[in-house]
């Protein structure tokens, strides 16, 4: 009986682990846009940037201060070039007992930042990076709730 238990316990490892390989889907413009408009205290805009690099930007502002950006590429690659060009903007911005997550999977990166006063997680999907700007220290775990949401 106890080496049946450990088999199936291994057998679920595996399939757990072979799922965390899986590609992501990422969010388009429009369900990011739907899903601020749905939270009270944002305000979402569309930058109107499409430059050959980016399809779309859209930006929704908190009423706290902060701001959820995504940016839609043209093409995967160029969400993969920008990705750890915004990681090292934001690396530097943290400067003074920064604490830092990194992820990697697959179609997906994410990495997040914080120090006493701020948060910020950058996250890419396929062609799409989301990125948390001037997250207030007592913001984050409202902010880490929405892009849980989303998928980021």
């Amino acid at each position: 009986m106890k080496k049946f238990v450990i088999c199936l316990l291994c057998l679920c490892m595996v399939f757990s682990l072979s799922a965390c390989g899986t590609d992501k889907t990422p969010i388009t413009s429009e369900e990011f846009v739907d899903y601020f408009e749905g939270i009270d205290g944002f305000e979402v805009f569309d930058r109107g940037i499409e430059n050959g690099r980016y399809s779309c930007v859209i930006e929704a502002d908190s009423e706290d201060g902060y701001d959820v950006f995504l940016y839609v590429y043209e093409e995967e690659y160029q969400a993969e070039d920008d990705f750890p060009e915004l990681v090292d903007d934001m690396d530097d911005y943290f400067t003074d007992n920064k604490a830092s997550m990194s992820i990697s999977v697959a179609n997906y990166d994410k990495v997040s930042y914080s120090d006493s006063d701020k948060y910020s997680v950058i996250s890419r999907i396929g062609n799409t990076i989301v990125h948390t700007i001037n997250v207030p220290k007592d913001c984050q775990e409202e902010v880490k709730v929405y892009l849980e949401s989303l998928g980021y």
